[in-house]
């Protein structure tokens, strides 16, 4: 069956459909969670659009990461925000099995960079997660059994298996800016005023912190600010989605990229940018 998985990832990566669901836990009967332990080392900002859906009485968004120069109105866009403890550079053809070929993960890592396609992608850590090599790290095991306590108390049991990504490296600074001025802030100055944090990847709704403690209550970790985010001295998140405030609007389309970057506990800066993208008014 992993075999049949690992085949998958060309699949996940030009027409999987990427949804951020109400529930961040769908039923899908029994789920049992590979994991996937990683230092933060790079990471990667992405510009995604909404789009409004609902399947039977569930209303949620259909997320669509975005080419460069898209249109996008301030309330249907996100910032998406991933981190992973090794370059895609890094992946060679000895990394992959022999039904794997290495021209699909250089096309994603080139949309990465790029912005270049509209194609729906997985994150960075999914890509890899399908590998031969997956270039985890050792197993965090208080954290893991923290998890594992979390996620039997969802009732699952071990039948279908999901990649979960957590990463082992704390931060205590996370700064947005934009090469253009938003909403009366200038150029290069912080952004995170104007955000909130909106939602993770499905199945990595949590905040592990520093001291190993994992926050999962729906209110502590969605709709907060970037400050209240930090506060919980967090790891670095495998991913993050924040949005605009309910009150931030442009008066005219702004063309700008958004730049993050993180600085860990022991002094390193990370720093991302996204592609360019057009910013429009919202809609009266």
């Amino acid at each position: 069956m992993k075999k049949i998985l690992f085949f998958l990832f060309s699949l996940l990566i030009f027409i999987s459909c990427n949804e951020k669901e109400v529930d961040p836990y769908p039923p899908l009967g029994g789920i049992g969670y590979n994991y996937h332990a990683r230092q933060c080392k790079y990471a990667w900002a992405l510009n995604v659009g909404l789009n409004p859906v609902s399947y039977n009485d569930t209303f949620g968004y259909e997320m669509n990461f975005l080419p460069k120069g898209k249109s996008v109105s301030v309330d249907k866009y996100e910032l998406y925000f991933t981190t992973l403890n090794v370059s895609l550079d890094s992946i060679k053809e000895s990394d992959l099995y022999d039904d794997q070929r290495i021209s699909d993960y250089n096309d994603y890592n080139r949309w990465l960079k790029t912005g270049a396609s509209d194609s729906i992608m997985c994150a960075p850590f999914d890509a890899i997660a399908y590998l031969k090599n997956t270039y985890e790290e050792v197993h965090d095991v208080v954290i893991e059994k923290k998890l594992d306590d979390y996620f039997r108390r969802k009732r699952k049991t071990r039948m279908n298996l999901v990649n979960l990504d957590y990463r082992t490296t704390p931060i205590k600074n996370l700064k947005i800016t934009a090469s253009q001025d938003i909403n009366g802030i200038k150029a290069g100055k912080s952004l995170n005023n104007l955000f909130v944090v909106d939602g993770y990847d499905t199945y990595h709704y949590f905040i592990i912190t520093a001291n190993k403690d994992l926050i999962t209550d729906a209110d502590k970790i969605m709709g907060i600010s970037i400050d209240q985010y930090l506060y919980y001295h967090p790891m670095a998140p495998a991913s993050l989605y924040m949005k605009f405030r309910d009150n931030v609007n442009v008066s005219a389309p702004v063309e700008t990229t958004f730049r993050i970057e993180i600085t860990t506990d022991d002094g390193n800066v990370i720093k991302c940018e996204t592609p360019l993208v057009k910013l429009m008014p919202n809609e009266e």
